[in-house]
């Protein structure tokens, strides 16, 4: 697997040759993808709220945790994760399954 292949590539270049469409791969790399991102994003929401409770219990003068910046937070970090895989999904959409498995 030298010259830079990947498993993912290979996965990508059969599932084309194979008659797997845009929509398929599309829902394969986001899947794979955006599920692990987001469980721990949800962890670590959570994992912030706890964490901030606790220390609103235990030390004066803490505000209160407002919705609206976690919200923030939360939507950036969404979008982040997803502006880092649309290029991979656009570049596995379009490439030429035949040409790839030839690189193979």
């Amino acid at each position: 697997m030298g010259d830079g292949v990947t498993a993912r590539n290979q996965w990508v270049c059969r599932s084309s040759a194979l008659g797997a469409g845009p929509s398929d791969l599309t829902r394969a790399l986001l899947g794979s993808t955006l599920l692990p991102a987001f469980g721990g994003l949800a962890i670590g929401t959570a994992v912030a709220v706890v964490a901030w409770k606790g220390t609103e219990a235990l030390v004066y003068g803490v505000p209160p945790m407002y919705a609206a910046p976690m919200a923030q937070i939360v939507t950036g970090v969404f979008g982040v994760v997803i502006a880092a895989v649309l290029p991979a999904v656009v570049r596995a959409i379009r490439a030429d399954p035949v040409r790839a498995l030839k690189e193979l």
